[in-house]
């Protein structure tokens, strides 16, 4: 920033990247390292560590469906431990089809359905791709996919979430009357 000798160290081509001149580079570098500028905008980590300005703040929070969650809050909502064999057998009593009939590459609005709802129920049980992957039969960056698609989808997709509260009643029942 020019308050000392360069000395050793060659300056030059970091200041390159600020501007064509050297005390207006100076000043830009400045900016960026975080003295005060009376025309930045405001920053602050007030929402769960994100850093930005308000408008960039809210618009995330906006894209992503609420407010953000602190580790804590997340750490309570922890749910128990997945039976995967009982949720594949969820999705087959609740959609009424069979595992074979929606795994693999297998098409139509109902396999479809039941093997995004088993990706995306498994996975917030804390299953794994590889694994999810080994009973759909299909690879692992196609499980991520579906996964993202019936996430994105969950909130205006009126049939999915239907048949997603049929699964999750199902699996409930199946755990009740294993205990």
């Amino acid at each position: 920033m020019g308050l000392e000798q360069a000395g050793i160290v060659d300056v030059d081509p970091v200041l390159r990247l600020f501007g064509r001149k050297k005390e207006a580079a100076r000043e830009h570098f400045a900016v960026f390292m975080g003295e005060p500028d009376d025309e930045a905008p405001e920053y602050s980590t007030v929402q769960s560590d994100v850093l930005g300005s308000d408008e960039f703040i809210d618009a995330h929070i906006y894209r992503i469906g609420g407010a953000l969650r602190s580790p804590l809050e997340l750490r309570k909502e922890v749910p128990a431990p997945l039976d995967l064999d009982r949720l594949v057998r969820s999705v087959e009593a609740a959609l009424e089809i069979e595992l074979r009939d929606f795994c693999g590459r297998a098409r139509g609005p109902r396999a479809i359905i039941a093997k995004d709802l088993l990706i995306l129920l498994a996975k917030a049980r804390g299953a794994g791709l590889l694994e999810l992957s080994e009973i759909i039969g299909i690879d692992t960056s196609s499980v991520s996919r579906s996964y993202d698609r019936a996430s994105q989808s969950m909130g205006s997709n009126a049939r999915l979430r239907y048949a997603k509260s049929l699964v999750e009643k199902e699996y409930d029942k199946r755990n009740s009357t294993q205990a």
